[in-house]
């Protein structure tokens, strides 16, 4: 159903302020949505349509979702030739930037196509990180029981280091499942997923969690090493599983800030994998520093985004989108500003995997090489 059916549908209660949601992608989705008119709780009605191609459905929303796959320069030069300019521009992915650069608009489109992003990133005007952590004295959340304080977290746990990984097995800016196996012939090492040696049952879940909440570590190594972007594999770390997580990706001042304190373990703090695996060891044989890395437990909590949560084409994303743009009506300089995606805030914010010498050994300098020829590298500094 298109929005001119919708709007049919809709003008028998015409007190109802609809607000339009369209998506543009030249191809399918893959991912179905459960529903496509609902309520944010007010006197709006939420109206979605996805993939849409055609004039008159894009023109008609009040916000456009762009840069999904299928999307080339031929539609993006079509769909500024006839943009209707009191519609907002909206780049959002749950990806970071270097697996997502279907997203970039082309170079002369740079500064004039989105006007809002809707990610993970605390830049972003909607921020929709995958976890948070929430200091019990700032929370709306439960207090945190004080016999967090007292459990021993090793209990019942019987093996080391574990990793999960459902895609991207031969990496994209960096090799991380040969970081895994590498570890692997130092310390013992359990693989789950697409990439590993181990099924780890997806129905039900709970099955697949207590595996993992067997685990002392979990390796939560991301595909791509871009700012802030800390993805569920390490807040289900430390959540659901109550493994310390062993982390690549953002930087260590980024975990630092996010993440609770004192809660991981950066593998760039180490000269060598050689020292990282002996400090794993060392972490894993002693109880009190083990249960240190829980201590956060008792003066906080986290707070895990849900799928429908990070976007903005289910209900909880468009509550959040409708929100926004109700606050923002009237402020013309935000309604009208434009967001760059080549910019600090998104493209030119990736960067290498860590700073010692071992770990950018494990860098795709091929992956790099082309990505920077494909975009322009002059085209991504600021």
């Amino acid at each position: 159903m298109n929005f001119a059916d919708k709007r049919r549908k809709s003008s028998t209660n015409s007190s109802r302020h609809v607000f339009r949601i369209a998506h543009f992608q030249p191809v399918s989705l893959i991912f179905p949505l459960d529903k496509t008119e609902f309520s944010c709780g007010s006197d709006a009605t939420i109206q979605i349509s996805i993939s849409v191609t055609t004039a008159d459905v894009v023109n008609d929303a009040n916000v456009l979702v762009l840069g999904y796959k299928g999307t080339n320069s031929t539609h993006w030069g079509k769909l500024h030739k006839n943009r209707n300019y009191n519609q907002i521009w909206l780049m959002s992915t749950g990806e970071s930037a270097l697996s997502r650069v279907s997203v970039l608009p082309p170079l002369k489109y740079r500064y004039t196509s989105y006007n809002w992003s809707f990610y993970y990133h605390s830049k972003a005007d909607i921020s929709v990180p995958f976890g948070l952590y929430v200091p019990s004295a700032n929370s709306e959340l439960q207090p945190t029981s004080p016999a967090e304080g007292k459990r021993n977290f090793l209990q019942y746990k019987t093996k080391l280091v574990a990793w999960m990984s459902s895609g991207h097995c031969d990496g994209l800016s960096w090799d991380r499942t040969q970081f895994v196996r590498d570890l692997a012939n130092i310390i013992p090492v359990d693989t789950f997923g697409k990439c590993g040696s181990h099924d780890c049952p997806k129905e039900p879940v709970e099955d697949c969690v207590n595996i993992l909440r067997r685990y002392k570590f979990y390796l939560a190594l991301e595909n791509n090493c871009c700012s802030e972007y800390i993805t569920e594999k390490f807040w289900r770390s430390l959540q659901v599983y109550e493994a310390i997580p062993i982390v690549i990706g953002a930087t260590k001042r980024e975990y630092q800030r996010l993440a609770p304190p004192l809660s991981f373990i950066h593998a760039d703090d180490f000269d060598s994998m050689a020292r990282l695996a002996e400090f794993i060891q060392s972490v894993a044989s002693n109880v009190t520093l083990y249960n240190s890395f829980f201590k956060w437990k008792t003066h906080g909590q986290i707070k895990l985004s849900s799928p429908s949560e990070r976007k903005p084409l289910f209900q909880d994303g468009a509550c959040a989108l409708y929100h926004y743009y109700q606050e923002h009506l009237s402020d013309e300089k935000t309604k009208r500003h434009y967001f760059d995606p080549y910019g600090s805030s998104w493209l030119a914010n990736c960067f290498q995997c860590g700073e010692r010498n071992w770990i950018k050994s494990y860098i795709f300098d091929q992956n790099l090489e082309a990505f920077e020829k494909k975009i322009g590298s002059s085209n991504i500094k600021e």
